[in-house]
């Protein structure tokens, strides 16, 4: 039967503080497109070649010895203390996580507010329970928040550190042990990396490297990740109005695809309805593509609508695999 939500906020970090300034400028935002045709690969991009049945049993599954990744680019790093504000007035601070509930894989029904000051929600059972993972605009870090113990929100650590600097877009994927793999942006001066890390409880995280290596240039973002049939792990990452994938068969070192989908816009992977889909934000809503084998995808139609939650944009969409629950982001007027 499907979840039913109580509604209920939590005060993200520093309540009714001001935004402050910030050079996250691309944490959270997204590039809409109106695509409505079948696409497919386009290897004439000019893209960069660098390396890097049911919901309930679609759990991928884990592996005795996780393998040894570079670290350079994923480095845990700060000073354990909470950021201000992020002041991008299209940013996190201004976005609202929202959770609602999801058959067919395309028809969302009781959509519920979440979480104030929160971006790019995405969601894994850990240890059976739904968790949260977002963009805490309030203090510019990550958190994560249990969706069965109301109010129970909390930043993550990573390597026993509070309030890793630098780091974006989370991407969870549950794993069979009942702990969780979490995929990260990280960005410094000199690298763009996607970054992996894996939990038991899913608030403490080990740093476990890269899992991508991204080209300097561009704004490639919004890692999601997901396992195949096959047995091979699938990513997507966001690129504007295009999405490039990465490949992988361990699913911790992935390569990037040469060529892009001319399709975007913060993307989310998912094969919990049995098919793969890629769900997408295009002209203010949410849209489903499907594939049958992960080269090429067809528009499938529209999820849901900013006008039917009273928002001026939606995007960040989410589907916790094993649950009905669909996370997206609303953004304030």
């Amino acid at each position: 039967m499907p979840m039913r939500w109580t509604i209920w906020a939590i005060l993200a970090g520093c309540a009714g503080a001001e935004p402050q300034p910030s050079d996250d400028s691309d944490t959270g935002v997204s590039t809409e497109t109106g695509a409505d045709t079948d696409i497919a690969l386009d290897s004439d991009t000019g893209a960069d070649t660098d390396p890097d049945t049911d919901a309930d049993t679609d759990l991928p599954p884990d592996t005795d010895v996780s393998p040894v990744l570079p670290m350079e680019g994923c480095e845990v790093s700060g000073n354990g203390s909470p950021g201000g504000p992020v002041e991008d007035p299209y940013g996190p601070y201004y976005h609202n996580a929202v959770g609602s509930t999801i058959s067919g894989g395309t028809v969302v029904s009781d959509v519920e507010f979440l979480v104030d000051h929160a971006s790019v929600p995405d969601g894994a059972l850990v240890g059976g329970e739904p968790r949260m993972y977002y963009v805490n605009g309030a203090d510019a870090s990550i958190w994560t928040a249990s969706l069965d113990a109301l109010g129970a929100a909390e930043p993550i650590a990573i390597d026993d550190l509070l309030y890793p600097v630098g780091l974006a877009d989370p991407d969870a994927v549950s794993m069979e042990d009942g702990g969780v793999r979490l995929f990260l942006l990280q960005r410094t001066q000199t690298r763009r990396s996607i970054c992996v890390a894996e939990s038991a409880d899913g608030v403490h995280f080990e740093m476990l490297g890269r899992a991508a290596e991204l080209p300097t240039r561009g704004t490639l973002t919004d890692p999601s990740v997901t396992r195949l049939d096959d047995g091979s792990w699938l990513m997507s990452l966001s690129h504007g109005t295009q999405t490039r994938l990465a490949r992988s068969e361990d699913g911790y070192a992935f390569v990037l695809d040469e060529g892009e989908l001319q399709v975007g816009g913060v993307g989310e992977l998912t094969t919990a309805d049995g098919e793969l889909r890629l769900y997408t934000c295009a002209s203010g809503n949410i849209q489903s593509w499907t594939s049958e084998d992960a080269l090429a995808f067809e528009l499938e139609g529209v999820v849901v609508t900013a006008a039917s939650v009273n928002s001026p944009s939606i995007c960040d969409p989410s589907r916790i695999v094993g649950t009905d629950i669909f996370l997206f982001k609303t953004v304030d007027p």
